[in-house]
C-alpha cells in the first residue's frame, strides 16, 4: 500500500481502475510521512490525479491530505465536493503536517495583491514557516511565495513560456540525487522572476537554470521553489493548447513537446521519471 488518503477523491476516476492501490484513512496511520497538498489549479479532479499518481510510484507509503483555500469559491467544481474532500488552514492548525506543496494558479498577470484570498494566502505561508517541516511550492505558488518570504517581484512577458525545456543543474542539494541532466520540465507561464534579483536575497540557492525560461528550481533550506510544472502529466500541455486554439485564443505550438512539431503525433513525457525522483528525494531527506 502506497498511498492512504484523508478523504475520498474525484481525481482516482481518472485513474485508470485498479492501477492505485489506497486505502481511506481519517487517521495518519502510525509512521507514515503526512503530505498536505493545497490545489489551487483550476482542474481539482486532474491535478489530483497527477499528485496520486506521483506519490504511488514512491517506495515508501504515504499520506496525503488536500486542502483549499476557505475564503474562496473556485469556478467549475462543486462547492459541497471541495468542503467535504478538502482541508483548511484550521484543519491542520489541529493535526499537523510533515510537508506541504502548493501548487501553481492561473493568477500570473495580476498583482498578488489584487488575489482576493491574499490575506489567507499569507496566513497560509506564516504557519508553513513556523510549523510544518518542508514546503514546495510550484510555479505561480512558487512566485507568490517568493514574494512573501524574500520580496521578489515577478516579472511579466509578453511572451507565453509555453513547452518542455532543457535545465541544468546549477547548485547541490540531495533533491537532486540521482536525476538526470539535462532535465526536461514543462512550462505554461506568462511571468517568471529574474536570475539577477537574487544575489543578495536571503540565503536562496539556485539549483536548476535555464538560460531559455530563467530558474527552474530554488531552496532556501527546507523551502523548495519550482518554476516550471514537473508534476505535470504527458497531455496536460496538448489540452491547454486545443482549449485556446477552440476558445480562439492564438497559441503557439508547445516547444520540444509534440515531435517534429507535428500536433497529431503523441506528445512527448520526456519528465516523467525525473518528477517522481524529485519528490521521492524531497519526502526521503526533508519530511
Amino acid at each position: 500500500m502506497s498511498i492512504y488518503l484523508k478523504k475520498p477523491l474525484e481525481g482516482l476516476n481518472l485513474l485508470e481502475k485498479g492501477s492505485i492501490e489506497y486505502s481511506i484513512s481519517l487517521k495518519k496511520p502510525k509512521n507514515l510521512k503526512s503530505i498536505g497538498i493545497l490545489n489551487l489549479m483550476p482542474d481539482k479532479y486532474e491535478t489530483e490525479a497527477q499528485f496520486i499518481k506521483i506519490f504511488d510510484s514512491m517506495k515508501q507509503p504515504v499520506y496525503l491530505r488536500f486542502l483549499r483555500i476557505k475564503n474562496h469559491e473556485f469556478k467549475n467544481i462543486n462547492k459541497s465536493y471541495l468542503e467535504n474532500s478538502y482541508e483548511t488552514l484550521e484543519d491542520i492548525k489541529k493535526e499537523k503536517l510533515d510537508s506541504i506543496i502548493i501548487t501553481g494558479a492561473p493568477l500570473e498577470k495580476l498583482p498578488f495583491e489584487d488575489v482576493n484570498y491574499w490575506s489567507e494566502l499569507q496566513d497560509i505561508f506564516n504557519f508553513i514557516e513556523e510549523n510544518i517541516k518542508t514546503s514546495f511550492f510550484i510555479c505561480w505558488a512558487a512566485q507568490a511565495a517568493l514574494y512573501h518570504y524574500y520580496g521578489i517581484r515577478k516579472h511579466i512577458s509578453d511572451k507565453k513560456t509555453f513547452g518542455v525545456y532543457k535545465h541544468y543543474k546549477i547548485g547541490e542539494e540531495r533533491i537532486l540525487d540521482n536525476l538526470k541532466f539535462p532535465l526536461n520540465c514543462p512550462h505554461s507561464r506568462y511571468s517568471g522572476i529574474l536570475r539577477s534579483d537574487l544575489k543578495n536575497n536571503h540565503g536562496l540557492k539556485e539549483l536548476l537554470h535555464s538560460e531559455e525560461v530563467w530558474e527552474l528550481l530554488l531552496s532556501d533550506k527546507n523551502k523548495f521553489f519550482m518554476l516550471g510544472h514537473i508534476e505535470y502529466d504527458r497531455n496536460v500541455l496538448k489540452k491547454e493548447y486545443f482549449r485556446d486554439l477552440s476558445m480562439g485564443i492564438k497559441s503557439q505550438t508547445p516547444k520540444n513537446y509534440f515531435p517534429m512539431d507535428n500536433i497529431k503525433e503523441e506528445p512527448t513525457y520526456s519528465w516523467r521519471n525525473e518528477g517522481k525522483v524529485l519528490f521521492s528525494n524531497w519526502i526521503k531527506y526533508y519530511a
